[in-house]
């Protein structure tokens, strides 16, 4: 019997599971509630036509990791409360596509249920990452819910951590026009072609995916973020 290691199956692999990531991506040509919970000049790179790279081989096994972990989240509750699309019945020009993991509705109560996975452990609200925040609450103000939960499963541990978060119909209001603020940001940034007008979460730029790369550069994937190269990037040096 012979055994070798098979790296051609290794990248097939990969390759269709990158591929079944992508499905829920595919035709975003709108700003989406989660574009307002992260730079928005990525959400401007996409909708302008820049292409995204690839995760590598470690980005994909954690996004495999999440997803799994996120199904089995999800099946604990009645199917009709997951993947809950909060402005289906409003006109299209006035919706900020969304869908919420969990959106529980108990004759109590409802509240939106956001699932994040990370390597870090997590275990104070003022662990909890700016985006993570913005999309929660972002579902709470779409929802019109006082009371949110972030549920932050740590991949390296296996622990689950769990956050309410509470929020008064001043704030859900204050929230609502934020959103709606940011998608008007990034539409007309779009339609000027010219990012100038967005603020850089210098924060997010070692991880985007959408930064100047070998990888990028190798596989041909055009023009990367603006910020490096003149156009936004005098008022926001590019990090390392």
């Amino acid at each position: 019997m012979l055994i070798y290691y098979d790296s051609e199956y290794v990248q097939e692999l990969e390759e269709k599971l990158y591929a079944k990531f992508q499905e829920s991506t595919e035709n975003r040509t709108r700003v989406h509630l989660s574009d307002t919970s992260h730079c928005p000049v990525r959400a401007w790179c996409r909708l302008t036509g820049i292409v995204e790279s690839p995760p590598d081989s470690r980005g994909i096994g954690i996004m495999m990791i999440g997803m799994v972990g996120q199904t089995l989240f999800q099946q604990l509750y009645p199917p009709e409360w997951t993947e809950y699309v909060p402005d289906i019945n409003l006109p299209e020009e006035m919706q900020l596509p969304s869908h919420i993991d969990i959106f529980v509705q108990e004759p109590e109560k409802t509240f939106p249920v956001e699932i994040k996975w990370s390597r870090r452990n997590v275990t104070r609200g003022s662990d909890v990452g700016k985006s993570w925040l913005m999309q929660t609450t972002g579902y709470m103000a779409k929802t019109n819910s006082r009371e949110g939960k972030l549920v932050i499963f740590n991949i390296m541990s296996g622990k689950i951590n769990a956050f309410k978060i509470l929020m008064t119909d001043a704030e859900l209001e204050q929230r609502r026009e934020e959103l709606e603020s940011i998608k008007a940001n990034i539409l007309e940034a779009v339609k000027e072609n010219n990012p100038n007008s967005l603020i850089v979460w210098e924060e997010e730029c070692k991880y985007c995916n959408y930064r100047p790369s070998r990888k990028r550069k190798k596989d041909d994937l055009g023009p990367a973020c603006p910020r490096y190269k003149g156009a936004i990037a005098d008022q926001y040096p590019s990090s390392s």
